[in-house]
């Protein structure tokens, strides 16, 4: 225990602080602990001096506190103290200077006169370092370094060191990472500095240095930059954005012209439809029709009186009209129908017609067919001008030939078809009827229609042959 001028109390408690006491204090709580405001609390020994300050004693070492601005100075080997314990003058009233310190080796004085109040410490930055491996040295030296990381080094560690030659071991650190947390975190006597798995960003790294609870010292500053991966960067996320617009684009246009397509195709569709109602209509007022207005005419002569007309001929005729109306609505039907659309199914039904149709005209009929992909599919337009074809080329011979024999042959060669029908009958000149109501004007308009060939050979007397080549195309 110590009295100091102004009659304050102090306790010194062994290797555990100070406590101080009012002089006007009238109760034991009032008792003050001042152990925060020292260097250190191991205290062994107390005196009290005139100018009101205290020194104390620890292990090896020499303190000195002046209550007035709540400040201790340690002095130390390092500062010339011999070493080896210290001893006071147990004395509680107030000495006047200089202190007398005993030790083993005699005694020595200290005056408060001598206490250099020593600036504090900067610190240094020896070294960087980035996943243990060395990136940049002395950058306190170097106005912050301008350091630059790539973001997957994602421990990075700052060496540090003060400045203070005499007394580094009572040196303490604090630290803040700007870009970060701006507070200040002490870090005691810790040598280095780490942090680990920063995102990408700039940050500015300082530190300062104070030396037994004193002063402050300046801060030391590293500034670096830890780089973001490529695909957060501004170019790549702008390319990425032109990239989905482009796609966007893309994706737009496809299905615009899908839309687009398929209106069109709807109108293809709408257009072949009216197209074929007009070729139905074409076929029924030329076959139908004209073949009706025969069997009226036929009628009205049969059911003339005075004997000019034979009524069972005009009968006849009308019958063979009526069953050619039938025969042409019933290759109408076939040629538009969905159930047999292939090659095979065609030159099937052509030849059972022609059976049918030489039969009764009592023509004898040869027919061939050689056909190599019978399931090669045909389109309506296919299957209904081939059939007029057969029909018309074979009407010409019952009507026009007066043979006795005739030869239909369907020979498909590659992609071709080639229709030959052939007679036995009376011929013509070609350069003077062909065309002229033997029907071979509506079987080229068909033939060129189909993109195909037509062409007839006949000699009076010797018969005829009509050929026809056309293009299988798939549909």
């Amino acid at each position: 225990m110590a009295e100091t001028p102004d009659a304050r109390l102090w306790f010194a408690v062994k290797h555990t602080g100070l406590a101080m006491l009012q002089p006007d204090a009238t109760r034991t709580s009032e008792v003050k602990d001042m152990s925060a405001s020292l260097s250190s609390r191991n205290i062994t020994e107390m005196a009290a001096m005139q100018d009101g300050g205290l020194w104390m004693t620890l292990p090896n070492s020499l303190q000195h506190f002046d209550p007035a601005t709540n400040r201790s100075t340690m002095i130390t080997v390092v500062d010339g103290l011999p070493s080896g314990p210290l001893n006071l003058s147990p004395m509680h009233e107030p000495l006047e200077g200089p202190l007398i310190v005993g030790t083993w080796e005699g005694f020595f004085t200290v005056r408060r006169e001598g206490l250099v109040n020593v600036a504090p410490p900067s610190v240094q930055i020896p070294r960087v370092l980035a996943l243990d491996s060395l990136i940049a040295t002395d950058v306190d030296l170097n106005n912050g370094g301008g350091i630059e990381l790539a973001h997957d080094l994602d421990r990075l560690t700052f060496l540090l060191r003060s400045a203070n030659l005499i007394d580094r071991e009572r040196d303490e650190f604090a630290f803040r990472l700007i870009g970060s947390d701006s507070a200040w975190t002490l870090v005691g006597d810790e040598d280095r500095v780490t942090f680990n798995f920063l995102p990408p960003g700039e940050y500015r790294f300082e530190v300062k240095a104070r030396t037994a609870k004193g002063h402050w010292g300046p801060a030391s500053v590293a500034e670096f930059r830890i780089l973001p991966p490529f695909w957060a960067t501004w170019w790549f996320r702008s390319l990425m954005i032109l990239g989905i617009a482009a796609c966007s684009w893309l994706v737009f246009r496809a299905v615009l012209r899908a839309r687009l397509r398929k209106h069109r195709e709807q109108l293809d569709r709408e257009r072949a439809l009216l197209e074929e109602r007009v070729r139905i209509a074409h076929d029924l007022h030329d076959d139908l029709g004209s073949s009706l207005a025969l069997i009226a005419m036929e009628g009205e002569l049969a059911s003339m009186d005075g004997g000019l007309h034979d009524p069972r001929e005009a009968l006849r005729r009308v019958s063979e009209g009526a069953r050619e109306v039938t025969d042409n609505m019933r290759r109408i039907v076939w040629a538009l129908g969905s159930g047999q659309d292939t090659l095979g199914d065609l030159v099937a039904y052509i030849r059972s017609s022609a059976a049918e149709l030489l039969d009764r005209a009592e023509i004898e009929l040869e027919s061939h067919a050689e056909v190599a992909t019978p399931m090669t599919r045909l389109s309506a337009d296919q299957r209904r001008h081939l059939l007029l074809i057969a029909k018309e080329l074979l009407l010409n011979v019952v009507k026009h030939s007066h043979a006795r024999h005739a030869m239909l042959r369907m020979v498909q060669r590659h992609d071709n078809l080639i229709m030959t029908v052939a007679d036995d009958g009376r011929g013509f000149d070609v350069d003077i009827r062909l065309g002229s109501g033997t029907g071979t004007v509506s079987v080229a308009e068909r033939v060129k229609a189909l993109s195909g060939t037509f062409g007839i050979e006949s000699t009076l007397g010797a018969g005829t042959t009509a050929r026809i080549e056309v293009p299988l195309a798939a549909v």
